[in-house]
């Protein structure tokens, strides 16, 4: 990981003065700003009990009013559930509606994604989370395009490059097809499968979405969640391919091109 990252210098020594909090309140706000104006974070923050070993083992009470906290990896690994946490910034947990951050990796990217995952469909619907990459792959593009939007620093030098960056892009795979999608149809048809709002139907969901981008000229374009085949976002890449054709793939191919959010379609 560079240590050489003045956003992250700066967003890190204005944490320790504000409290992260503000930092996950003012992520939502430029969601709400950018992405979808009515999002809000779907699952309540509740009181927790957290048993930590850095520094020293100890336990820590988390009020309902703290939303996120930052902590060493070995603790993140183990609320997180997994056996190492080097390679994980950050994580959201639904059932207590809180956002953990790597104490030694996390960033102004890492915040904007795990807020995202708070105001999603996924936090609220299991059945949604095994369609995790094509979910993970929208929502780091969303937080591209909002770093693109009001952080020019992390956005430039760190999630469009290909270098070990605090901000540098996630999901690689899954997050360049939907930036390429974006280029043909705008962010607000892919909205309402992504956010809550005032209906819980993702079926219905998914059906207006496809309907949407077939209004837009694409009648040929399937669900990619109805078709077969080894997972659901390289479904979606197929009928993108098929209904865009190749600048759609030529995009895809390119870093230079799908990290270009001066191209993407908002409306």
């Amino acid at each position: 990981m560079s240590t050489h990252c003045s956003a992250h210098d700066g967003i890190v020594s204005t944490e320790a003065s504000t409290g992260i909090d503000g930092l996950v309140d003012r992520s939502l706000e430029l969601i709400k700003k950018h992405i979808f104006p009515n999002a809000h974070r779907v699952n309540p923050s509740i009181q927790m009990e957290l048993t930590l070993t850095k520094p020293r083992f100890w336990k820590y009470i988390l009020s309902p009013d703290e939303k996120a906290f930052v902590l060493d990896p070995i603790d993140l690994a183990n609320i997180a559930g997994i056996e190492d946490a080097t390679n994980t910034k950050g994580c959201y947990i639904s059932e207590y509606g809180k956002t953990f951050l790597n104490k030694t990796s996390w960033c102004i990217e890492t915040v904007i994604h795990e807020t995202l995952h708070s105001c999603s469909l996924t936090s609220l619907i299991p059945e949604l989370r095994k369609y995790r990459m094509l979910y993970e792959g929208l929502t780091e593009f969303y937080t591209g395009y909002i770093l693109y939007k009001e952080y020019h620093d992390a956005y430039e030098n760190c999630w469009k490059t290909e270098l070990g960056r605090y901000c540098q892009l996630t999901y690689e795979q899954s997050t360049k097809f939907w930036s390429s999608f974006c280029n043909f149809i705008p962010i607000s048809i892919t909205t309402g499968i992504y956010f809550h709002s005032n209906s819980v139907d993702w079926h219905k969901a998914y059906e207006t979405f496809i309907a949407s981008i077939r209004n837009l000229g694409y009648s040929k374009f399937n669900n990619p969640l109805s078709s077969k085949g080894p997972s659901a976002h390289l479904n979606f890449y197929k009928e993108c391919a098929s209904s865009f054709g190749s600048e759609f793939s030529k995009i895809c191919s390119s870093r230079e091109k799908f990290t270009d959010m001066s191209k993407i379609k908002s409306s």
